[in-house]
């Protein structure tokens, strides 16, 4: 079995063969594909505010 590559553009992710990308690199990245990398990315710790004013909701009007 041949080794797959992934390529993404934007939200979409394709499998190709590695052969398929290697033969056509120039057509992938002029369509806005680049090779997604196999790692998963890393997440980001976001440290919480002590000090945060909640906000009130707002006021519903009444209809006329």
């Amino acid at each position: 079995m041949e080794e797959m590559v992934s390529l993404k553009k934007g939200s979409k992710i394709i499998k190709r063969t590695k052969a398929n990308y290697e033969a056509n690199t120039q057509h992938w990245k002029n369509r806005g594909f680049s090779v997604v990398n196999d790692k998963a990315p890393e997440k980001k710790i976001v440290e919480k505010a002590k000090n945060v004013v909640k906000l009130k909701p707002k006021k519903k009007k009444g209809k006329k």
